[in-house]
Order: structure tokens, then sequence, then C-alpha cells
């Protein structure tokens, strides 16, 4: 049975561009950049409890089509944030491509959707605060 995520891992062509997105405009830390053992490079970014995120620059990689929401694969990964209005605010203040405006999902949490550099989707969740009802 399987008993949680290890990672995510994306292929990316930029890696300097991606790997300021990550960790400059959303706050991941580098916990280490080198080389791939497949060529090209690797950089392990950390959140701030257990989410990770590896990066991989191969020699060859191919783009994918672009910000096709139906396209197949990962449609989006989600990242929890304390304050999704403030974090619009300060991502905006930063240029990051935002993708709609601040919305309930289906749990009742605030999410914005964002786009990374390379047509990646994003969504910030604020998790909804439990009540003494609850």
């Amino acid at each position: 049975m399987i008993k949680g995520l290890v990672h995510i891992g994306i292929t990316v062509l930029d890696f300097d561009a991606m790997l300021a997105f990550y960790r400059d405009v959303l706050g991941l830390q580098a916990e280490s950049i080198g080389p791939h053992p497949r060529g090209g490079r690797k950089a392990v970014l950390r959140g701030a409890e257990r989410e990770v995120i590896e990066m991989i620059e191969y020699p060859n990689a191919k783009p994918h089509q672009g910000r096709d929401l139906a396209r197949t694969g990962v449609h989006h990964f989600g990242l929890v944030v304390d304050d999704v209005h403030a974090e619009t605010t300060r991502l905006r203040g930063l240029g990051a491509e935002l993708d709609g405006e601040i919305k309930p999902n289906s749990k009742g949490e605030l999410v914005q959707h964002l786009w990374d550099p390379e047509g990646n989707r994003l969504h910030l969740t604020e998790r909804k605060t439990k009540t003494k009802n609850e």
C-alpha cells in the first residue's frame, strides 16, 4: 500500500529560469544542485514541510505543447500557503502569470492557479481552518 508521495519530478528546458521561479519566486529551498547522472543538471527543492520537487534538465529535452488543460499528463500540482490573498499579491508583484482569480475549491478552501515559466500549472491552497464543531 502506498504511504505517501516522495517527490514530484519535472523536466525543464531552461534550468536557470525555472530554478529562479521555484526558489526565488515561490520560496522553495534548493537542497542540492548538480549534474544529473544521464547528463544535464538536477536540483532538489524543498518546501516548508515534506514537499520536494526534483527539477531535471536533460541535454535534449522536448517542450510540451503549451498551456492546454486538456493535454494528458500532469494537469497541475498544488502547494499549501498560509494566506492565498497575500501570496497572490506578492506573486503578482513579482510578475508571476496567474490563471484566473482566487476561488473556493470543492472543500471550501481558497485556491489560486498560476503557471510556471514553462507552462506547468500549479495552484496555491489556503487550507480551511476547522471550527470546534467540525
